[in-house]
């Protein structure tokens, strides 16, 4: 990703017509349609850029940046029951029509689907999805479509309030695990991995307790969400900790597809 540049604009004429379209139609053709061009397409995101400031550096009575380095912060938008959006723009253009603090646009910069999919899947909590062109044609994209989108399994636990039916996967995605074990086996801290699927909200996905410790949740949840993802096809992996209620009650009467291999006698 890099900063917009207004000497270099970005157009995105085949998204914007396939967006119009959807509105429009809304069918299953038109969706796939709109989702293969926003695949291809360069988006701009505000942002709010700072200049980090050495420590104790002042000049009347305002801190002033002593290097070149920048902090650079996302802007979220919100919807009017307070739900969170990564705002992204086909051009300029519709980028100049939001109501932005004090009248005054944003910097942006250029992102493409997958780096919003870096910066959603990869958070437990946060933004629903993204929502392009949000003054115009506000076409949304939420966070389980972005994950098949982006062939990734979901890095985020679903909270023990969260009502959800558990049972045998209908068809047991055998390489999906033997991938996953193979890459458990070299993290000393994992104990156990169980595997059930999971019903929530009307839609099924793989449900993944891992048992494990001394290991940074979002690290391993990462790895095994990398490795999972060639085999998940159109389904979603949720995976959650063995630690957290809802973990525990989801493993019972269930047989782990991992154990930790122990040497010894005991």
């Amino acid at each position: 990703m890099k900063v917009f540049n207004e000497n270099e604009p970005i157009h995105n004429e085949k998204l914007r017509g396939t967006m119009r379209t959807l509105k429009l139609s809304g069918g299953a053709l038109e969706e796939q349609v709109f989702l293969e061009a926003l695949k291809q397409a360069k988006l701009l995101a505000p942002v709010e850029m700072e200049p980090v400031l050495a420590k104790g550096q002042q000049t009347g009575g305002e801190s002033v940046p002593v290097t070149d380095d920048v902090r650079i912060r996302f802007l979220l938008i919100h919807t009017p029951d307070k739900v969170a959006f990564f705002p992204a723009f086909t051009d300029e253009e519709a980028l100049k029509k939001g109501s932005w603090p004090g009248g005054k646009v944003p910097k942006s910069m250029i992102l493409t689907l997958e780096d919003y999919c870096t910066m959603i899947l990869s958070s437990e909590k946060g933004a629903a999805g993204i929502a392009i062109n949000p003054f115009e044609e506000n076409v949304q994209v939420l966070r389980p479509q972005l994950a098949k989108l982006n062939g990734k399994a979901m890095p985020y636990m679903v909270t023990k309030d969260t009502k959800v039916l558990l049972g045998e996967p209908k068809e047991y995605p055998k390489e999906m695990v033997e991938a996953v074990k193979e890459y458990l086996k070299t993290k000393k801290g994992v104990q156990k991995a169980y595997l059930q699927q999971m019903v929530k909200d009307g839609e099924e996905s793989y449900l993944m307790i891992v048992d494990f410790e001394e290991i940074a949740r979002k690290d391993l949840f990462e790895g095994i969400a990398e490795v999972a993802a060639p085999y998940l096809k159109e389904k979603i992996l949720d995976l959650v900790p063995y630690s957290e209620n809802f973990g525990r009650d989801a493993a019972q009467k269930v047989t782990p597809f991992y154990t930790k291999k122990r040497f010894g006698l005991f």
